[in-house]
This record gives structure tokens, C-alpha cells and sequence, in this order.
């Protein structure tokens, strides 16, 4: 049986460079087969920065140094965001 790895969250950002790009809430991060995903609702959502490249998912972690993935894809359907993250290594 595999193990399933799922991260939960309130609050995480996508970022394009350091310009907020959208505000994630109520976040989880599966790991799958061929990498992470993210599933989430967007409060804030600038649509011209979510169309640039490239993107990041930001966990900011208190104390110590935030958790960013890079974002191989994302979708935005309503306020729920799908993306594809690249695992760290």
C-alpha cells in the first residue's frame, strides 16, 4: 500500500518573483507519482501575474525560513486553484 503525504495550510501565496500573483487559502499539498499538488481557494488574485512565468507556491513558517515550491502548472476555475508543484529537493 503507498503512503500518502498530504500537507494542510490557512494561508500560502503564489508568487511571481516577488510580486503576489494570488492568495491561497485553505490549502493542501498532495504528494502523487509525478510530483505535488496543490488545491486551494484564492481570496486575492491578480490574473495578469497567474499568466507569467515562473511561479511559486509560498508557506511562510514561523519560526524559521518559508517553504517555496516552483510551479510546473496552474489552473484557476472560480475561486479553487489547482497547480502542479515541483518537489524539493
Amino acid at each position: 500500500m503507498a503512503h500518502v503525504l498530504t500537507m494542510r495550510g490557512a494561508e500560502g501565496f503564489i508568487e511571481w518573483g516577488y510580486q503576489r500573483a494570488a492568495r491561497v487559502t485553505g490549502f493542501t499539498v498532495t504528494r502523487e507519482p509525478d510530483g505535488l499538488l496543490l488545491t486551494g481557494t484564492v481570496m486575492e488574485a491578480n490574473t495578469f501575474r497567474l499568466s507569467q512565468e515562473p511561479l511559486t507556491f509560498r508557506v511562510a513558517r514561523n519560526p524559521g525560513p518559508a517553504w517555496t515550491w516552483s510551479i510546473r502548472e496552474v489552473q484557476l476555475t472560480g475561486d479553487a486553484v489547482t497547480a502542479r508543484l515541483v518537489r524539493q529537493e
